[in-house]
């Protein structure tokens, strides 16, 4: 026979309320740990770069000076000479060393992209200046440009330096695939809000 009765009462509200306030200090945490080990990471990748900006810098001196040198000597070799081969070989070096002069200009920036900043482009243009660079730069082929560029092509948000070296590089290897005489199109369409260009080549 029960002769009484004990009870224990406790409010677990406020033991809620602390739980929940600990686990949002530590989800805090973790993403202020998260942003830590990003920021490392970036100062990682600025501290890298800059040792690359440095070696490029001395690398575009030491052997820029030279590559000019050298460039200069095969252009008063070309005014010179008057046979077909010879010409030839002396056209093929002066490729290599402007390739050469493309790889060192590329290490360089490559430093600089992060501080870049894109703007606007105007491909008609930016196309055009290419082509009349490329066909001033080499005259040692029969190349016929063509292009097909609409009349309203919309500006593309860019680097125009960038683009500039791409399209230049492509019109460059359509050049290189053509043997002595042929042509190259130069292609410029829209499509899904896309502003698509091609560069053709009846080469090889």
């Amino acid at each position: 026979k029960a002769i009484g009765m004990t009870g224990i009462s406790r409010d677990i509200t406020e033991e809620m309320k602390n739980r929940q306030e600990l686990e949002r200090h530590a989800k805090k945490l973790e993403e202020v740990n998260q942003m830590l080990h990003k920021t490392r990471a970036r100062l990682v990748r600025s501290e890298k770069l800059a040792a690359i900006g440095v070696l490029a810098s001395g690398m575009a001196h030491e052997v820029g000076n030279p590559l000019a040198s050298l460039s200069s000597l095969i252009q008063l070799l070309q005014r010179k000479v008057t046979e077909e081969p010879t010409l030839k070989s002396l056209q093929q070096m002066q490729n290599h060393v402007a390739r050469i002069h493309a790889i060192i200009h590329k290490i360089s920036d490559f430093s600089e992209q992060d501080s870049r900043e894109l703007a606007a482009v105007g491909l008609t243009t930016l196309l055009g200046d290419v082509i009349q660079r490329i066909c001033e730069r080499r005259k040692d082929k029969d190349i016929e440009v063509m292009t097909t560029i609409p009349a309203q092509v919309p500006r593309v948000r860019g680097d125009a330096g960038q683009l500039s070296e791409v399209f230049s590089n492509m019109l460059l290897n359509a050049w290189d695939a053509i043997d002595k005489k042929g042509k190259i199109h130069v292609g410029v369409s829209m499509a899904n809000d896309r502003v698509c260009v091609s560069i053709q080549d009846n080469g090889k």
